[in-house]
């Protein structure tokens, strides 16, 4: 390839890699369900209450109209409560048996620098659930909708999605993250 067409291609494209995306026009949109949404035609970005909690809101169009995403949005937004709760007791039901057989032992490193074990107590479904905190509301699309939780040290800093694949009703699946 010659010098001349490296350099219209930029060097990028010439070396085989891809050139970058022109990035999307920004987007403000005051929805009358979900208030102000910010962003581009690619992600917009907002907040939900859930009680007395605000909760960041993330829509994505993954490649369809972004009114499919939004539907979704206030869809779930309506639900919201009732969608945590499903999501809390599916995050308890996969995962309080592992933290009370394993996580809750460990060992952390003492001011002296030595090991110091550590053994935290066993917790109930009710006790274990409390312990997360929604952090994040994603929608992808018509049909997919996670809900993204911070749960402390219980499980030494991993956070948690619950996500529905099939709208609202589906079953959630559980993913453990970090």
């Amino acid at each position: 390839m010659n010098w001349i067409r490296r350099i219209r291609l930029g060097w990028k494209q010439a070396l085989g890699r891809p050139a970058p995306r022109p990035s999307a026009p920004p987007l403000a949109l005051s929805h009358p369900a979900l208030g102000e949404l910010a962003g581009t035609a690619e992600e917009l970005r907002g907040a939900v209450m859930v009680g007395a909690q605000r909760v960041t809101l993330i829509v994505r169009p993954d490649g369809g109209p972004m009114d499919d995403a939004l539907r979704l949005a206030v869809e779930a937004a309506g639900q919201l409560p009732g969608l945590h709760e499903r999501s809390l007791r599916q995050i308890a039901e996969d995962s309080l048996a592992s933290y009370n057989n394993d996580w809750r032992v460990g060992q952390t490193v003492g001011a002296d620098g030595k090991a110091v074990d550590f053994e935290k107590p066993l917790l109930s479904a009710a006790e274990f659930s409390v312990q997360f905190s929604l952090t994040e509301v994603d929608v992808c699309g018509p049909d997919l909708l996670s809900l993204w939780y911070d749960c402390g040290d219980l499980f030494w800093g991993h956070s948690f999605s619950a996500t529905f694949f099939d709208g609202l009703a589906g079953e959630i699946d559980v993913q453990m993250l970090g």
